[in-house]
């Protein structure tokens, strides 16, 4: 009997212990704690934490990339197109080495084309002669000098006109007098370190060409 009621107690005991596993378990995980600023201050700087700026090695930078410019091509084409669109409407076959054109005596087709150019005009009181002076180069300095004549040579004395082609189209409208003689009038046209003279005389003979070209020797 006593082993009749010690295996009832025993059977009692272990219903218990699995009724009570089945139990759920209030298990509580500890919070983290989350310090919020008050209104107008700054959130504190953790001091143990290090920010590091990564360094590149010499062999990770990338060089830039070298992009043409639109701007700068057709600075480029600027620089290097120096030629006074007055030779090409006025139809002048010119090389390299001819700084300037001499057209005596335009002609009325020569003329309409003038009227479409930057003139710059000289006129020598008394003058007889109208030839044009047609240079090549935008950059062209002209010097039209009074010359003298002394111990069997010329000898330039003070200018009468100074002036430089900075725009393209400009020419020079000389109108003058022609000695038969000596010369007194001379125009001198540089560019860059070349340089020609060229004396305005009279032609006396008749054969010199309605177009002559100043070509600088070297």
């Amino acid at each position: 009997m006593k082993l009749k009621w010690g295996l009832i107690g025993i059977l009692i005991g272990i219903l218990s212990a699995c009724q009570s596993s089945n139990q759920p378990m209030d298990i509580t995980y500890p919070q983290p704690s989350i310090n919020i600023p008050a209104e107008g201050q700054k959130p504190p700087i953790d001091s143990e934490v290090e920010i590091k700026t990564p360094v590149l090695k010499s062999d990770q930078i990338e060089e830039p990339i070298n992009q043409t410019d639109e701007n700068e091509e057709r600075v480029d084409c600027l620089v290097s197109a120096t030629v006074n669109q007055a030779v090409e409407l006025l139809q002048l076959q010119m090389s390299e080495k001819q700084l300037a054109a001499i057209i005596h005596e335009p002609t009325e087709q020569q003329l309409a084309i003038v009227d479409h150019l930057d003139v710059i005009e000289y006129n020598q009181e008394p003058s007889d002669e109208r030839l044009l002076v047609i240079p090549q180069h935008i950059g062209s300095k002209i010097t039209i000098y009074q010359v003298r004549y002394e111990d069997d040579k010329l000898i330039e004395g003070t200018p009468l006109l100074e002036t430089q082609i900075v725009e393209d189209g400009q020419i020079l409208d000389i109108e003058c007098s022609l000695p038969e003689g000596i010369p007194h009038t001379k125009i001198v046209i540089e560019y860059k370190e070349n340089r020609v003279d060229y004396l305005i005389t009279y032609d006396g003979v008749g054969t010199r060409p309605q177009v002559e070209f100043l070509e600088y020797a070297n």
